[in-house]
């Protein structure tokens, strides 16, 4: 069989590349919500920011989506996810003309840009993984608290809420598996993996060990089999993790300490210290 010419298997091999280059790419403007974490920021709105039971809420966002050309009404709230690289502008679009919102937004750039007087900032650092598999830590911004004058909220109730949702949620979608916990005098590949991570150095002699596949108290085999330890070995397997969790946690704390000593300490200007004592209430 003849070898096509080189230049066109250079050009097949490279066909997926070249197809890659006209694919849509998922950007955190394409982060749809998945339903139960929509269902629990509109019950935490209705139950904390306002009742919800005589307004009509309109989500306008979706790809694609012209969010200027929908009708908003009086009465109605936006509360939806925007598309995160134009969240300024949304908000100022709302702002300008009275509509009242709720949005999610990225925590960590959530004070970038200042709309409103009336906007308030609920930071509640959500870990919610968006339906294209996105993971992103999730506060809001939003003007239904305008007459309070509250510009920051740390909503720690509002993550502790979410938090226990999700695990249960999760619990519910996948049983977690019981963790399995061997004997000193049992070493299995998983268990040699986390002493090797640990720094823990250790020889075990063909005599004072035996490969096994079961424990007689259990029916199932072990993944990979395993090993049964003399009393000795497995007394110094045990000494040697006690050692190394030892060590572990005294090199975390000397890397805090650390830190804390290489830290850039930064103090407010005469300026802004005489501004600090002007906001204390009268």
């Amino acid at each position: 069989m003849n070898t096509p010419p080189k230049v066109r298997i250079r050009k097949l091999n490279d066909y997926e590349g070249f197809i890659e280059k006209f694919k849509p790419k998922k950007t955190t403007d394409d982060c749809g919500t998945p339903e139960w974490v929509y269902n629990f920021v509109v019950d935490w709105v209705d139950k904390n920011i306002m009742p919800l039971d005589e307004v009509e809420v309109v989500r306008p966002f979706w790809p694609g989506c012209d969010y200027t050309a929908h009708d908003y009404q009086p009465g109605e709230v936006v509360i939806d996810n925007p598309p995160f690289s134009i969240l300024a502008k949304i908000r100022r679009y709302y702002n300008d003309r009275n509509i009242k919102y709720f949005l999610f937004a990225p925590a960590l750039t959530l004070f970038s840009s200042p709309q409103s007087d009336d906007e308030t900032f609920i930071f509640a650092f959500l870990e919610i993984t968006y339906n294209n598999g996105a993971t992103v830590r999730t506060s809001f911004a939003t003007n239904m608290l305008g007459g309070e004058g509250v510009r920051v909220w740390v909503a720690g109730e509002m993550f502790k809420q979410f938090d226990k949702l999700k695990s249960e949620a999760g619990r519910a979608s996948k049983p977690s598996r019981p963790k399995i916990i061997y004997p000193d005098a049992i070493i299995t590949p998983s268990t040699l993996g986390r002493l090797a991570v640990r720094g823990i150095d250790l020889k075990i002699p063909a005599a004072e060990c035996q490969f096994i596949r079961k424990l007689d108290t259990t029916i199932k085999h072990m993944y990979g089999g395993g090993f049964l330890l003399s009393e000795r070995a497995a007394a110094e397997r045990a000494a040697a993790e006690r050692v190394a969790a030892g060590r572990a946690a005294a090199e975390r704390a000397a890397a805090e300490r650390a830190a804390e000593r290489a830290a850039i300490k930064l103090e407010l200007s005469p300026r802004e210290a005489q501004i600090s004592r002007d906001l204390n209430p009268q």
